[in-house]
């Protein structure tokens, strides 16, 4: 599942994380994103679906930390309830 592509840094607001789930989710409900941060700090993201494979969340202030941060989708779609799979982003520290 394809994570945009460009630089992430720590400590970005804004910067938008589009997850493609490889088949159409436009009817999908209960979306949220099982985020592992490093540190093992663990967070909930709800993201919102972009286009029927896409889904897409916007940083807020503390989400983005420096290291490789999980990001597992977590969605239910008609009777099927379950996990998509993890993506991987690396953040980077900014000088």
């Amino acid at each position: 599942m394809p994570v945009r592509s460009g630089t992430i840094y720590e400590g970005e607001v804004g910067t938008v994380i589009d997850i493609d789930m490889r088949r159409d989710i436009s009817t999908a409900i209960n979306i949220t994103l099982l985020v592992l941060k490093p540190g093992d700090v663990t967070a909930t993201w709800v993201p919102t679906v972009a286009g029927a494979r896409t889904l897409r969340y916007t940083t807020v202030a503390g989400d983005l930390v420096a290291g490789v941060t999980q990001i597992q989708p977590h969605l239910t779609l008609g009777a099927w309830t379950g996990y998509g799979r993890p993506v991987f982003i690396q953040v980077h520290r900014p000088l």
